[in-house]
């Protein structure tokens, strides 16, 4: 019988991932065991202790005959949940130790390698250069190596030496040892927060308080508990890297942006500041959490369930700003229709063809002028559009031909007050002449994906905050990943960020080998901060290294559909989850082929071995419970990760998408819209934890070439 009076149950990050492999009743039992043992009750359960290898001390508690939980004897820091025998073999050599060279009160946590792996890399390599020879001892224990691993360190030789002798590491001084072979040594420092103090904790009891330590062990709220323990698979949304966590709790006198290439774990840093700032609310303060498209606000909004409690919650709006502008002006009356520019193409052509001009450009053209000068620069007047800024325009225009060019604006504002219609900007900008006579309705607002919003719902955003207070707006951006062409300037939308801004440059989703294919194909393309300054080519480094992309191309449709059915399925055979693997494609219409190509070989199967498929459609969330293939655009992808990522059909005519380009004659935005579609591919790419396909038939697309270089 286990009888705790104080202490809670701390959860490691290693103990995770072991829940996902023990049956559900077992899990159920561990639920309910940290509860009571949380409580301080009397729980009835064997317990026994193991002294490991090394002489660490660790508590056994039985579940059944068969399944049992580690947890250390000094504090009751849980590690693994498994059979007997397994778990034993975990904790044989792991160690938990305080290591204040990386920091106060840092903690810990390897396997000690055996003797015999330290002399096997001495002598094979006797006579070779060593990987981290131009370091001194105190450069590799203030990054974090502990001084029982220094020898193992000293002896490697090649990267790969490095990845193979990971767990012999503690996460964070692998982590570190990999960025020294891209960074300098202060470089590497800064972009892991690693600042060496002068406080010496020794009490393992005092260092698990410490925000260093929230990376790696986490004190979960009974309330949470459940929600967290039943979803290992997903504690990247417990645990935070002290970058992360530094600005989940940073406090701002105004706007703050946050910028981070793909996997940099921006939305997750966005999702715990939304429940930072709800805990601390009361009454009906709220916190709006907006985003550019409403699958992602419906993913988002699942996820912070899982790491909020009810009351949090109710002071958290979670939804996409278009839908929240409708659900706005319906509450004040309005009864217009709010349509999207792709959907008022026919008001356009009607509009062109009802006014008389002497100008040689297609209605495209005058939406694309409408959204991006007009709508821009907050509805501006006939006389105020013939001095206005055409920035980003490669059309010339005289002062004649913006007069021509707004007849046509006159006749499109008109059949759509006839027809009750508002495209979206105009409806932003209602709301902002509504909001002007109200109070702010909101303290705190978290925006994601910003780099896909407009200048006009930046200002919408500003009026819903109210005046310029105290951690008002926080963004959240990544204009690699900008995929809708839209692009602004904060500070002209009433935003000043200047001097409250940080980038996130840990990439912990992909590869490195991953994401170098990724940015290949954005090399030497200026992208912006959302401020108007030029921002660097590459943001983010990963520490993970795997298996390059596989570039393939085929004569036939059904060549390529065969052979990634076939990558499939000895995936399937190697453990990989049906639900981890995720086909890719431009469009909708191009998926159905594949969907199809599927459908036909489950039939022709003799066997019940039948490959289950999904589509994560444009408006629904991906319900992970449910097994099978996923099956997404670009566009729908983007927000989601697996750990396989097959991009097919990337054949020439669909990458760049021809008919996305082909009618658009302003040049700029000809230049821009193919560089969207470069970002679709990126952002693709960027979904694959593990390793991502890249297939097509006939010709392949011109960008394959681009990221097979970076393969060879």
């Amino acid at each position: 019988m286990i009888n705790n009076v104080s202490k809670r149950i701390i959860l490691s990050k290693s103990y995770m991932p072991s829940m996902a492999n023990v049956p559900q009743y077992v899990r159920d039992k561990v639920i309910k065991f940290v509860q009571d043992y949380d409580k301080g009750e009397k729980i009835r359960l064997m317990k026994s202790e193991y002294v490991s290898e090394i002489g660490i001390i660790w508590d056994v508690v039985y579940f059944d005959d068969r399944y049992c939980a580690m947890l250390l004897k000094e504090e009751p820091i849980m590690v693994v949940v498994a059979s007997k025998a397994d778990a034993e073999q975990f904790v044989r050599r792991r160690k938990i130790a305080i290591n204040n060279n990386r920091g106060p009160g840092a903690i810990d946590e390897y396997c000690l390698a055996e003797d015999g792996i330290v002399e096997l890399l001495k002598q094979t390599n006797k006579d070779k250069k060593k990987l981290f020879a131009t370091f001194a001892d105190n450069d590799l224990l203030e990054l974090g190596v502990p001084e029982d691993v220094l020898e193992l360190v000293r002896n490697i030789s090649i990267k790969v030496e490095l990845d193979k002798n990971k767990e012999y590491l503690p996460n964070e001084a692998f982590n570190a040892l990999s960025l020294l072979q891209d960074y300098s040594l202060e470089e590497a420092k800064e972009t892991l927060g690693i600042t060496k103090g002068q406080e010496e904790i020794t009490s393992l009891s005092v260092a698990l308080r410490k925000d260093i330590n929230k990376e790696s062990f986490a004190d979960i709220p009974d309330e949470a508990l459940e929600r967290v323990m039943v979803a290992p698979l997903e504690y990247w949304r417990i645990f935070l890297h002290p970058m992360q966590q530094k600005l989940v709790e940073c406090k701002t006198n105004g706007p703050y942006r946050v910028l981070g290439g793909a996997g940099t774990g921006k939305t997750v840093v966005g999702m715990h500041r939304a429940k930072y700032l709800a805990s601390k609310l009361s009454g009906n303060e709220k916190i709006l959490f907006t985003t550019y498209t409403s699958n992602l606000a419906s993913d988002i909004k699942e996820n912070l369930k899982k790491i909020c409690s009810e009351t949090e919650m109710s002071h958290i709006d979670v939804i996409n700003l278009d839908a929240w502008v409708i659900k706005f002006l319906k509450s004040h009356g309005y009864t217009y229709i709010i349509k999207y520019y792709k959907d008022l193409e026919e008001i356009w052509k009607k509009a062109l063809k009802d006014v008389s001009v002497n100008l040689n450009f297609r209605h495209g053209f005058y939406a694309d002028e409408w959204a991006n000068v007009v709508a821009a620069q907050k509805h501006i007047t006939r006389d105020e559009y013939i001095f206005a800024s055409r920035i980003g325009r490669g059309t010339r225009l005289d002062r004649k031909k913006r007069l021509e060019v707004w007849s046509v604006f006159e006749k499109y504002i008109e059949l759509m007050k006839d027809r009750k219609v508002h495209d979206v900007d105009t409806a932003m900008y209602e709301c902002r002449l509504l909001l002007e006579k109200e109070k702010p309705m909101y303290s705190h607002i978290i925006v994601d994906e910003g780099q896909d919003f407009t200048a006009n719902a930046f200002r919408l955003l500003r009026a819903m905050a109210g005046e310029e207070h105290k951690d008002d707006l926080f963004i959240l951006a990544d204009t690699h990943q900008r995929i809708y062409m839209r692009k602004v300037i904060l500070s002209k939308c009433g935003i000043f960020v200047t001097g409250r801004s940080s980038k996130l440059r840990i990439n912990y989703r992909t590869t490195e080998e991953t994401r170098k294919a990724a940015f290949s194909l954005l090399k030497g393309i200026p992208f912006d901060d959302l401020d108007g300054v030029t921002d660097s080519e590459e943001q983010c480094r990963s520490l993970r290294h795997g298996e390059k992309p596989i570039i393939k191309n085929f004569e036939t449709l059904d060549e390529e559909c065969a052979y990634i059915v076939k990558e499939i399925n000895d995936l399937i055979e190697h453990g990989i989850k049906m639900s981890d693997i995720c086909v890719v494609a431009r469009t909708k219409d191009l998926l159905i082929k594949h969907e199809e190509y599927l459908d036909k070989t489950n039939r022709e199967q003799q066997s019940n071995k039948k490959l289950m498929h999904l589509r994560i459609e444009h408006n629904d969330i991906d319900k992970r419970y449910l097994d099978g293939i996923r099956f997404a655009t670009m566009h729908r992808v983007k927000g989601l990760e697996f750990q396989y990522i097959f991009v097919v059909d990337a054949s020439k005519g669909n990458l760049p998408l021809e008919v996305a380009i082909r009618n658009i004659e302003d040049p700029a935005s000809l230049e821009s819209a193919k560089i969207t579609e470069r970002c679709l591919l990126y952002v693709a790419i960027t979904r694959a934890q593990k390793r991502v396909y890249i297939t097509s038939h006939g010709t392949q697309s011109e960008l394959l070439s681009v990221i097979a270089q970076t393969t060879d």
